[in-house]
């Protein structure tokens, strides 16, 4: 995994697979959908389990928690920068807990890049702070994180449809800009780590 935090798993996803995907009854005038429990099996692929486990300890109890369709509606701005569950749950002020507890899953539906607009961006390394983005954070040009200073560079997720990307629940992302005339999908998995399988 990416040490940096997101790692994007190119063409993990066949055509076949993902035409299989897009008969999932999925709204795509609603920004967001929950994925019924019938359609849970396409996050069985082997890498996306794989990835998780890397994140979150092969001896943890791993539970899937959140399953949706985000759709990004064409011309619509909901860029806003967060963190996902729980860190989203936290006071401003708090700091998350040194365990990583959370890491979230997109499966992109249809090609998501600068040009065409509906990237999303991410900002690396932002998941060492164990805080959540704040307005004056997102100003500077570094932040530091245990001793080690990183620079605010903002990176966008340039992925293809059938790509995957993977990353910690405490790492700073937000969604894209949609400039074009349709609509953007993508499919949205949140993992929550609870105690070793041992205790």
């Amino acid at each position: 995994m990416n040490p940096e935090g997101l790692t994007l798993l190119k063409d993990l996803y066949s055509e076949r697979e993902l035409r299989r995907f897009d008969a999932i009854p999925i709204f795509k005038e609603k920004e967001f959908t929950r994925v019924a429990k019938e359609h849970h099996e396409v996050l069985e692929n082997f890498s996306i389990q794989k990835s998780v486990k890397s994140l979150l300890g092969s001896d943890r109890n791993i539970q899937l928690t959140d399953f949706i369709c985000q759709t990004l509606l064409p011309n619509v701005d909901r860029r806003a920068w967060g963190v996902c569950k729980p860190y989203c749950d936290y006071p401003d002020d708090k700091e998350f807990e040194d365990e990583l507890q959370s890491c979230q899953v997109i499966i992109f539906l249809d090609n998501f890049d600068i040009n065409e607009g509906g990237a999303s961006m991410w900002i690396p390394n932002t998941h060492k702070i164990h805080r959540k983005p704040t307005v004056e954070q997102l100003s500077q040009p570094t932040f530091e994180a245990f001793g080690v200073e990183y620079p605010v560079k903002k990176r966008f997720i340039q992925a293809k449809r059938g790509d995957v990307a993977v990353y910690p629940g405490s790492l700073w992302q937000s969604c894209g800009l949609n400039k074009t005339d349709s609509s953007k999908r993508m499919l949205v998995a949140t993992f929550i780590a609870g105690e070793n399988k041992t205790q």
